[in-house]
């Protein structure tokens, strides 16, 4: 298993938190990679017990995160935007190594 590391992603929405019938806590939620001008990449990511637990109680829509995890699979979905299908890839988050809030207007 390969890991991806991302830095300054941005947090896009918190999609859903909830227990799993195993009982474990999964939460997940949408990062940004911009660390092109000219391309952003979306991830959908998934954290699980401890690190979902973490992802609740520190991070918001728009915060700035370094993350690691490791690519678990690809889901396709029709773009908003344009009505064609795009696919993103769904990170499965294995550490939070920081976040920067955003900064209040």
């Amino acid at each position: 298993m390969n890991t991806i590391k991302i830095e300054r992603a941005t947090v896009g929405r918190i999609e859903e938190a909830f227990p799993t019938k195993g009982g474990k806590l999964l939460v997940k939620f949408s990062v940004a990679d911009n660390a092109r001008k000219d391309l952003t990449r979306w991830f959908a990511v998934e954290a699980w017990n401890e690190l979902a637990e973490q992802v609740l109680g520190s991070v918001a829509v728009g915060d700035k995160l370094d993350l690691e995890g490791y690519v678990d699979r690809v889901e396709g979905y029709i773009s908003k935007k344009t009505n064609k299908p795009e696919a993103k890839a769904v990170l499965v988050l294995t550490a939070l190594v920081a976040v920067e809030k955003k900064r209040a207007a």
